[in-house]
């Protein structure tokens, strides 16, 4: 898995727009191994500098154990160091809005990939979007005409709250530092 925004062409490409004022910035790719406990492979910057880590996109929505995840990365850190963690907020009055969202031909044409890679089509059943509220979600599934087949799930997308942020934060011995969200939407940024 590869995040285009970890790349380091696309963060120098980003640096090189910026002004004059991020001089003393020096960008750097990451690889996150997943297959050995979260190890961070990096470029090592000037030691005496405190690198930011940017770990943005729902890639941490993805996994069962978070706080494992985030411990991971806060072992490859050094003192200063900052971890930027993007996620999707969950808002329960938004959710009727957040699942319309995905409903979009975008997405109809991934999960469609998908059902044809499975041999499903339209015929034996369609697919629906939904709010999994036990796993706070946004899912797919491809629910069967006959009922009597249970969903195949194609696409989660978890939404966090701030309280789960806060206990992830904890559990990985990271502080959380400052939340920002762009108004209008269902995005957050936290600093830890």
């Amino acid at each position: 898995y590869y995040a285009l925004d970890f790349s380091e062409e696309m963060l120098l490409l980003a640096k090189n727009t910026i002004d004059e004022k991020t001089k003393n910035i020096t960008p750097f790719g990451m690889k996150i191994d997943l297959e050995n406990e979260w190890k961070l492979r990096y470029k090592k910057n000037d030691m005496n500098k405190p690198s930011v880590f940017l770990f943005l996109g729902q890639t941490l929505g993805n996994f069962d154990d978070r706080a494992a995840v985030l411990q991971g990365i806060r072992s490859n850190m050094k003192t200063g160091d900052i971890l930027v963690l993007g996620v999707d907020h969950f808002d329960p009055i938004k959710v009727a809005s957040v699942v319309a969202g995905y409903d979009n031909k975008l997405m109809g044409e991934f999960l469609q990939n998908q059902s044809e890679f499975l041999n499903l089509d339209n015929s034996k059943g369609s697919i629906k979007y939904y709010f999994n509220y036990k796993t706070n979600s946004v899912e797919a599934a491809f629910r069967f005409k006959n009922g009597v087949q249970e969903p195949i799930v194609l696409f989660k997308s978890h939404r966090f709250t701030t309280d789960e942020i806060e206990q992830l934060s904890y559990k990985s011995d990271f502080s959380l530092a400052g939340t920002a969200i762009n108004e209008g939407t269902e995005y957050k940024v936290h600093f830890l």
